[in-house]
């Protein structure tokens, strides 16, 4: 596992260790760590698999379901962009 792929793994694990615990501030920054991976996957820095971004997107169900319905069409949106360049 690569050092990239091993900190958004850790990261990934934490969030989901403290979700039914999280604070406003911490619901605000897993949101733009969700936001930052779109625009990673986006740019093609990371691939949709190694990012994590699914278990990011799974936690933020279980925290926030408005906010997470808010961000989904836009995670779809880039999934499927995604799926034209493979």
């Amino acid at each position: 596992m690569s050092a990239q792929n091993n900190e958004s793994y850790k990261e990934t694990k934490l969030v989901a260790i403290k979700a039914f615990s999280m604070t406003e501030r911490e619901l605000i920054k897993l949101e733009g760590t969700i936001r930052k991976k779109m625009e990673e996957i986006k740019s093609q820095r990371v691939s949709l698999k190694d990012s994590g971004i699914g278990g990011l997107m799974n936690t933020l169900k279980k925290v926030d379901e408005a906010l997470y319905e808010k961000i989904m069409p836009e995670y779809k949106k880039m999934v499927a962009e995604k799926n034209i360049f493979k």
